[in-house]
């Protein structure tokens, strides 16, 4: 018997189960991290209306669904989530169960001194 594992982001764990029956999904149950795809202006942005413009377009349902069904991650669009088909809404790859996320944390910026730690130690690791 052989296995093979790969950590992979829910979206692309479900595209690929999608296409080989034989894959699975799951999240440790000691958990894993819990990441956001998000979308911000920034303050001092010089094309604000532009850009609020382009995250309501986002917003549509039509292009939400769209977005979601590239990426297939758990999209927060509410009319997107009631389109869905029934076995899609019910996937626990896209659409992991409450204690799922209870084990799940989200990474914190751990300052400018350890991010250089990290990448020099990184850059060492590629180097040997």
């Amino acid at each position: 018997m052989h296995a093979a594992l790969a950590l992979v982001y829910s979206g692309e764990a479900a595209t690929a189960i999608e296409s080989n029956a034989d894959l699975s999904y799951t999240v440790p149950k000691e958990g894993s991290n819990l990441w956001i795809d998000s979308w911000f202006i920034p303050a001092d942005s010089t094309h604000k209306e532009n850009a609020e413009k382009f995250l309501d377009f986002l917003c549509r349902e039509d292009v939400a669904m769209l977005n979601f069904d590239y990426v297939c991650y758990v999209t927060p669009n509410q009319a997107v989530v009631d389109a869905l088909d029934e076995d899609t809404r019910n996937d626990t790859t896209i659409f992991p169960p409450d204690d799922v996320f209870a084990n799940c944390t989200v990474y914190k910026q751990l300052g400018s001194d350890t991010t250089e730690l990290y990448s020099y130690l990184w850059k060492t690791l590629k180097s040997d």
